[in-house]
């Protein structure tokens, strides 16, 4: 949760602690005040699931960086056994090794494709140095790979579609509240004390606003 929304839902719940120690029997009040009280309650749910989403989607990035090195590093060997192989028969697959900085989507279509090949030929891959283990760790770190790609996407969906809800809940408890202060000042019109404890519960958070952005360099004054 960001920390426009945060402040947000502090105020939403001091509102809250205020209705609770001043209750009024006008239908009106409590209808705003349960209704307030059920986008909290989602609000803060929300806010957990964010937060789940986005620390999903940075343990799926770490664990995608890994296998990625781990494929370059197989990939780079594999390239190198090619060699060798080719320096006695001609191979119908080229085996090029991607550069490290290549798309990810890059590295994986050449893995799939290069671990594919020595597969089949796996036989002779082994006389010139693959290694008895390679192509099991290989196929490992293209599978978590993988699947780690798939968890950031998840995680990262998860995440956004919470931060999209908090917005139209933070605007609604906003909403909420603005209704709420016609009628507490009705209903306690006179009590001063009350009406103070209303404000400080409403302005916890200061105005409403964002800060705009800085303008850049080519951007120009009104006359």
């Amino acid at each position: 949760m960001d920390s426009y929304n945060r402040r947000r839902l502090a105020m939403a719940v001091r509102v809250l602690d205020f209705a609770h120690q001043h209750p009024s029997t006008d239908t009106s009040f409590t209808g705003l005040v349960k209704r307030l009280e059920e986008s909290v309650t989602r609000l803060e749910a929300l806010s957990v699931e964010e937060n789940a989403g986005l620390a999903s989607a940075s343990a799926a990035g770490t664990t995608r960086r890994k296998a990625r090195r781990t494929m370059l590093r197989k990939l780079q060997h594999l390239a190198q056994v090619a060699k060798l192989v080719e320096l006695d028969q001609p191979l119908t697959q080229s085996f090029v090794a991607p550069r490290s900085g290549a798309p990810l989507h890059v590295i994986s279509t050449i893995a799939r494709r290069m671990l594919a090949s020595a597969t089949e030929q796996q036989e002779l891959f082994m006389k010139y140095g693959l290694g008895e283990t390679f192509l099991d760790g290989f196929a490992a770190a293209l599978t978590t790979f993988d699947a780690a790609t798939l968890g950031l996407h998840s995680s990262r969906g998860q995440h956004v579609g919470a931060g999209a809800e908090l917005e139209v809940l933070g605007s609604e408890c906003t909403m909420v509240i603005r209704a709420l202060e016609g009628i507490v000042r009705d209903v306690y019109d006179g009590d001063a004390n009350i009406l103070r404890a209303w404000d400080s519960a409403r302005n916890v958070v200061g105005p409403f606003h964002r800060t705009p952005p800085t303008p850049g360099p080519n951007d120009t004054k009104a006359a």
